[in-house]
């Protein structure tokens, strides 16, 4: 009797503890997928400025009828302007922290 008391006992603590580790996983997954939806959402506009600034640039090289100095004194400014607008990218990082498919991985194992 006292022997089914605590290998009980053992095992709820270890089905709390395994149930504690599941959610610190899934908080952990769901703060990473917010993160790198973030960063994607940011790379996103970044490239539609980017697409834009290119395209811009473009129509002054073309533009042969606007003064040769001033059309490439705009065109510097426009790439100055977007390359300081590359903070997007001040976010990414390599992590100590495990991977989504690691996470998932650990998850379905766990399971």
């Amino acid at each position: 009797e006292i022997i089914n008391t605590a290998f009980d006992n053992i095992i709820e603590i270890a089905n709390t503890r395994k149930e504690q580790l599941l959610q610190s996983l899934q908080q952990l997954k769901e703060n990473k997928q917010e993160t790198l939806t973030k960063q994607m959402n940011d790379m996103k506009v970044y490239n539609a400025k980017l697409t834009k600034g290119y395209d811009n640039a473009q129509e002054l090289i073309q533009n042969t009828s606007f003064d040769a100095s001033k059309r490439k004194t705009k065109i510097l400014s426009t790439t100055s302007e977007l390359l300081q607008g590359a903070e997007v990218f001040a976010d990414f990082k390599l992590s100590a922290t495990p991977d989504i498919n690691t996470i998932i991985d650990a998850e379905v194992a766990v399971s």
